[in-house]
């Protein structure tokens, strides 16, 4: 995140997960709270984003949302860092100057290159040639599993050459800070250490690949409905629209799959899991709902041998979560009145046809 202060009051901000050339502005203050207190005293779209309780992009808990602050105590400050604490969440927030001569847009636009080079989410941790770990990468940190079950994150941030950890990452005799991507290698690397990519599984789909136009197939393939699954947040998840109502589809960076999940919808509407072959039940758990992956097949265009008829499916299944039950359907709530708004009886899944060039033999 860039943050530019203004003499006046107002805050200019841009993020890398939105495009490289948004900003937006608010006013900030300085006030006295047990010391000295930044606060970002007006809604600004960028910012209070991580903070919005509504969980718009489902990570973290409903009414939780991403737990992100818009009040901070200053612990310290130095011509090199300012150090910051959440006021609401205790959580630390560093803010280090950029020169004045970078332009936003060119540093974002880096960090946003990189990001989309280094889509895996499954990586091995190599030091002096030896794989010591493996690591899966979601929501800007690395996550270690250790041998019994216990998990470690390890949060960094994108800068325009690679990553930097929040705090200096102590691995085996060394302290690693800063990595650097090299894209020939998929790995984030120095000297000594390499976070390299996993090979990836054969039916593994890059995030890109998902988004465009769709027929939604549901009600045992008796009903298409066209429909366009649009980027939301990059590697994570996509908006589907064209049904009555916008819905969210997951993105499993780590599996290359994406699946239409229990979820809230705007206005008091609920998407829930509902299993018609299981006897009619619902569930209000998050994470259960259907999985799929896309299945490709070319073949030669009858009108034209430069061409080929490419046909990509996504047959969408049971995700495993409902423990005896199978999802199958859904069923859409308004929590204001308790009626059913939209059944999507028997989901099939997702299919689309278009013409391309020919690969070359």
């Amino acid at each position: 995140m860039l943050i530019r202060f203004h003499k006046e009051g107002t805050a200019d901000v841009s993020c890398d997960l939105f495009q490289p050339d948004k900003v937006s502005t608010g006013a900030y203050d300085m006030v006295n709270s047990a010391g000295p207190m930044l606060t970002f005293s007006t809604y600004n779209e960028i910012f209070h984003f991580f903070s919005e309780p509504s969980n718009a992009l489902g990570i973290g808990e409903d009414g939780m949302g991403m737990e992100g602050d818009s009040d901070f105590l200053i612990l310290s400050c130095t011509s090199d860092e300012v150090v910051l604490k959440g006021k609401k969440t205790g959580n630390k927030m560093i803010m280090h100057p950029l020169p004045e001569n970078v332009a936003w847009e060119d540093y974002l636009q880096s960090v946003k290159q990189i990001t989309n080079e280094a889509y895996p989410a499954a990586y091995e941790v190599v030091i002096d040639g030896v794989i010591q770990y493996t690591v899966t990468q979601r929501y800007r940190k690395f996550i270690l599993e250790n041998a019994d079950g216990s998990q470690v994150n390890l949060p960094f941030h994108y800068t325009p050459e690679g990553i930097s950890f929040d705090e200096p990452l102590s691995l085996a005799t060394m302290d690693v800070k800063e990595l650097r991507w090299e894209q020939g290698s998929m790995s984030f690397t120095d000297d000594k250490v390499t976070i390299r990519a996993r090979e990836l599984p054969k039916t593994y789909s890059r995030y890109e690949k998902y988004i465009g136009e769709y027929f939604f197939v549901y009600y045992q393939g008796n009903t298409m409905l066209p429909v366009t699954l649009e980027e939301e947040l990059f590697n994570e998840s996509y908006l589907m629209k064209g049904l009555p109502f916008d819905m969210r589809i997951r993105y499993n960076a780590v599996a290359g799959s994406i699946s239409l999940e229990y979820q809230m919808l705007p206005d008091g509407i609920v998407l829930v899991p509902w299993t018609l072959q299981g006897g009619g039940y619902l569930s209000q758990t998050q994470g259960v709902g259907m999985e799929g992956y896309m299945e490709e097949k070319a073949t030669p265009n009858p009108g034209d041998s430069h061409l080929e008829d490419v046909t990509q499916t996504v047959i969408l299944q049971d995700n495993g979560m409902w423990g005896k039950f199978l999802c199958d359907s859904f069923v859409a709530i308004d929590n204001n009145t308790g009626k059913d708004v939209l059944q999507l009886a028997y989901v099939t899944g997702f299919f689309r046809t278009f013409t391309q060039q020919a690969a070359s033999k």
